[in-house]
């Protein structure tokens, strides 16, 4: 296996800075800026689906990139409002000799020849609560160091851009021109027809290098520009705002330490390269309403920021930073300690030479998982919380949030908002399915999956045991979990059902995708499973045991029917999932006439036949799973979703979109799997020392990408492998809620082993 990508840049803070609501920064500085400035990229979150996102170098690359994108319908509804800021600075006094000018930002624009990779003044970054910038521009006087800090406010759609000059006794200018898109999120504005005197303006002293490694032109595919997309109509007024509006999208723009001119341009032509390698359309134009102007006397700071708020009725205008910061300060500090007790984290264990790395992987880990917990519906004390699947383009989804409902909520002690989580779900069943997920635009539930409610079941029983909430169980949870499994056991919506004459369930047929391997494009379906899916099965026969130990005390009647529903289901499972040649689970049982046909591909699906508390498979068949899956699949960033030996093998997740969901599935890393993974090793090996150890292993190149490629976080799929020149590449969804929270699940699982829990 290759090696796993070492962290980047300095050290960030550790727990015990954590716990007293010191922020875990990451830095990139020296050499660790290197020349990934413009792929290493960062993500901001607010706690209702709104975020910002860009890249170190500051050139925006997806249509995703930008300084606020709003949640006007948490947690979905998602705008794009203010993209980015335009910044020329003028040291000196202008037009006269020793006087010297540079442009901050930095932009691809389509056709261009300077494609900067890395920005030529950036010195230092930071990515803690709020991201920063420092700049060291040379003059002729000396030194300017320059910080530009980006902070987004936490419960409403609000960012504030901060400047900060120091100059060497020189006056300086700084003309800040906000970049404004007023566009659903997916995606791109087109420029109404503009009188000729519109300019484009480009970055200056960019480096050359590799300028002409991107090949600008007009691409098609899904979220394309919008040459109709209504105009942008602008009020100036006299409080200093600007009021911007597009059909039903609206904003406010305000300044601390600067005054606005009104000049509007269009900046034509953006490209944005990574939607270009998507196959995408990659071309924006933006509109500039006016430029803000500050200035200072010679040996005076220059200090100027940019307010951008979104106006609706989740678009408050948030309150004095001083009244702000400590109280999000203490909710993340208090969310840190209430992890690492939860894992045990302080108890004294003999030669426990982890325990300080432990403490500051689970304090990362936890603030991570924060960026995912959101509100869905209107603010108020009953106001539902969801969670969203990964950013940028993700919203809340049903198998994803009750996957990771116990590493982010349960792990992290935030009991009240999971029976919050699991109850949102639950009031939205129908027919006894779980919603697949929630529309980005409109909100409304879609159904198409047969595990989020097996899934379901078993974070509601988890929840249980956890926090012992039999209030909120037996009333909420429990007529949710019994229609569930009465609808499986009895036949419901996409063919779901339990198939009577062997206890285990099918569903789907060749035009659905109801698992979480679900790629489909074009009218083709990458991985066809439906049929009996070994992990639905697994899952099964799991839920149908944990609901009855829930119930057993109260309804030992309907318990018992559960258990005799699941032994028969666990008997067929051992004789028609095993494949006796390779010591390993089938990955799915296809209908071919009246019989059922194995399909022989290795995947991870089985493993959750053995990382699963109740698992239907003897001791002898649990190891050769995990030594198969340890052998095939098994990389540094988690599992493969195929057998390198299979034909259909992908060993690349890249190109435009038909090409990624082909590998989607069929070889691409997920890093999510490694969670079941490690718990399997651990429970094969009884949470042994040896299983402990090997456990530790697994899990610690994804710990320690937390400081790599998107500081604070973790991605959403790797590469199936990589060589020594081109190793693993992180891709899809940067941010991604499973790839945080079966981490943290695990490492909280190892650390109670640990210390005999």
């Amino acid at each position: 296996m290759p090696s796993p990508t070492p962290s980047a840049g300095e050290r960030p803070t550790g727990s015990d800075d954590a716990q007293r609501g010191e922020p875990v920064v990451f830095t990139r500085e020296g050499d660790t800026l290197g020349r990934a400035q413009v792929r290493d990229e960062w993500v901001l979150t607010n706690g209702l689906g709104g975020f910002a996102m860009g890249t170190i170098a500051g050139v925006n690359t997806r249509r995703y990139h930008g300084m606020l994108i709003a949640a006007t319908q948490p947690p979905v509804g998602r705008v794009m409002l203010l993209n980015q800021v335009h910044e020329r600075l003028v040291i000196g006094n202008e037009g006269e000799d020793g006087a010297a000018e540079f442009f901050l930002s930095l932009f691809h624009f389509a056709g261009g020849d300077d494609r900067a990779l890395r920005h030529p003044y950036l010195v230092r970054f930071e990515r803690g609560r709020s991201v920063r910038w420092t700049f060291h521009l040379p003059t002729c006087a000396g030194l300017v160091k320059v910080q530009r800090e980006l902070r987004f406010h936490r419960d409403c759609n609000a960012c504030e851009v901060t400047y900060r000059v120091e100059t060497p006794g020189l006056a300086a200018r700084l003309e800040l021109r906000p970049l404004i898109a007023l566009r659903d999120f997916h995606g791109l504005r087109e420029a109404p027809n503009q009188p000729e005197h519109e300019r484009i303006l480009e970055a200056e002293g960019s480096p050359l290098e590799d300028a002409h490694m991107f090949v600008g032109k007009r691409a098609t595919g899904i979220g394309t520009a919008d040459s109709d997309a209504p105009a942008i109509e602008t009020a100036f007024r006299t409080t200093g705002e600007i009021d911007l509006r597009a059909g039903d999208h609206g904003m406010l723009l305000s300044s601390r330490g600067a005054q606005y001119t009104r000049d509007a341009q269009d900046f034509r032509g953006i490209e944005y390269w990574r939607e270009l390698d998507r196959g995408q359309d990659c071309l924006e134009d933006l509109h500039s309403p006016a430029v803000y102007t500050a200035t200072s006397e010679p040996g005076s700071a220059l200090v100027a920021s940019i307010l951008a708020r979104q106006i609706g009725p989740d678009g408050d205008r948030p309150g004095p930073e001083s009244q702000l910061e400590p109280r999000e300060r203490e909710r993340l500090a208090t969310l840190v300690r209430n992890t690492l007790e939860r894992a045990r984290a302080f108890d004294a264990v003999p030669e426990d030479a982890d325990a300080d790395r432990d403490r500051r992987d689970l304090a990362r880990l936890a603030l991570a998982s924060d960026d995912f917990v959101v509100r869905r519906g209107p603010a108020g004390a009953h106001a539902g919380v969801s969670v969203i699947a990964g950013y940028p383009w993700f919203a809340d989804w049903g198998r994803d949030t009750m996957i990771s409902l116990p590493g982010l909520l349960i792990a992290t002690g935030r009991d009240h908002e999971a029976g919050r989580v699991l109850s949102t779900f639950g009031r939205h069943r129908k027919h006894g399915v779980i919603p697949n997920r929630f529309d980005d635009n409109t909100g409304e539930a879609h159904y198409n999956t047969v595990d989020a409610s097996l899934w379901f079941l078993h974070a509601a029983c988890l929840y249980l045991d956890e926090t012992g909430d039999r209030e909120r169980f037996f009333d909420d949870l429990l007529p949710a979990c019994e229609e569930v499994v009465g609808a499986y056991r009895d036949g419901t919506m996409f063919g779901i059902g339990v198939d009577h004459g062997d206890g285990l369930v099918t569903a789907g047929d060749a035009s659905t995708q109801l698992t979480w391997m679900d790629a489909q494009r074009d009218g083709v379906t990458f991985t066809p499973r439906h049929g009996k899916a070994v992990e639905i099965n697994a899952l099964w026969y799991h839920g149908l045991r944990s609901l009855a130990s829930a119930i057993e005390s109260e309804f030992p009647r309907r318990a018992d029917a559960m258990l005799n529903a699941a032994d028969a289901a666990r008997g067929s499972f051992r004789e028609l999932f095993w494949n006796t040649d390779l010591g390993c689970c089938h990955d799915t049982l296809t209908p071919a006439g009246r019989q059922w046909k194995p399909v022989r591909d290795v995947r991870p699906n089985q493993v959750f036949a053995v990382s699963l508390a109740h698992s239907p498979l003897d001791t002898v068949q649990r190891r050769g799973v995990v030594r198969v899956v340890r052998e095939r699949l098994l990389t540094p960033f988690g599992l493969r979703t195929l057998d390198p030996r299979h034909p259909e093998y992908r060993a690349r997740f890249r190109g435009p979109l038909f090409e990624r969901d082909a590998a989607y599935h069929n070889g691409t890393v997920w890093p999510w799997l490694i969670g079941p993974y490690a718990e399997a090793v651990l429970r094969v090996g009884e949470f042994g020392p040896l299983a402990i150890e090997e456990a530790r292993r697994a899990i610690r190149p994804l710990l320690d990408s937390i400081d790599g490629h998107c500081p604070g976080t973790v991605a959403e799929v790797y590469d199936g492998e990589g060589t020594s020149g081109d190793p693993q590449r992180p891709d899809g969804c940067m941010a991604q809620a499973w790839s945080v929270a079966e981490p943290l699940r695990v490492l909280a699982m190892i650390r109670r082993a640990g210390a005999g829990a």
